[in-house]
């Protein structure tokens, strides 16, 4: 049973598309979460795209690409069979979206990004 999070400082929601391992995940996150699983199915991953984010917020992107080995490392199965890493964080009746495509000189940049805010889910 989740116990569901209220308030918006904490992840309610993440929806991931094409981040290594991780070719789609939509995931409602509760107020205490676990991640179990066999070798190999990306617990790993799951937890380097919050290092990214983090990256991302100091805004130090290429720098978190180049360390990765470039957008092929970072795009599930490489950017061959995926075009962009699309990411949603929802924190309640608030989110942050971005979509990050790579370019022909081996960086990633960004192709969308929106941030809402809906404090009284209106």
């Amino acid at each position: 049973m989740i116990k569901r999070v209220n308030d918006s400082d904490q992840i309610s929601r993440l929806v991931l598309r094409g981040y290594k391992s991780i070719a789609e995940c939509d995931l409602e996150l509760g107020r205490l979460n676990v991640l179990i699983g066999a070798n190999g199915a990306g617990k790993s991953n799951f937890i380097g795209f919050f290092r990214l984010i983090n990256r991302i917020l100091d805004e130090h992107l290429q720098t978190a690409v180049g360390l990765a080995g470039g957008p092929d490392a970072l795009l599930y199965f490489g950017r061959k069979k995926t075009e962009a890493l699309h990411a949603e964080l929802y924190f309640g009746n608030n989110g942050y979206r971005f979509t990050l495509r790579p370019t022909e000189d081996n960086r990633m940049m960004f192709f969308h990004e929106a941030l809402w805010w809906n404090m009284h889910g209106d």
